[in-house]
């Protein structure tokens, strides 16, 4: 069996982004997430997804959701995970 290490990102999904912010393109979801999450709060984001895989399903309604990946001792630092 192959050895594989435990992931060092937390996933924090935000809700109710406006496509407009987005593209609704999954190249520049990741740019966009890294530079408005790292001025709001100085969080590296490592990757992001959209929620809802279908890029056409997404284009229909107003908001979507995505998921974004930050590494997890920026969240063990400021507060203990229970």
């Amino acid at each position: 069996m192959e050895f594989r290490t435990a992931s060092t990102d937390s996933e924090v999904v935000i809700h109710r982004l406006s496509h407009e912010a987005t593209s609704n393109d999954e190249g520049t979801l990741l740019s966009v997430m890294k530079e408005s999450l790292f001025v709001g709060q100085q969080d590296n984001v490592t990757t992001a997804r959209f929620l809802q895989k279908d890029a056409e399903i997404r284009q229909i309604k107003k908001f979507t959701s995505v998921v974004v990946f930050v590494p997890l001792t920026k969240w063990t630092k400021s507060r203990p995970l229970y």
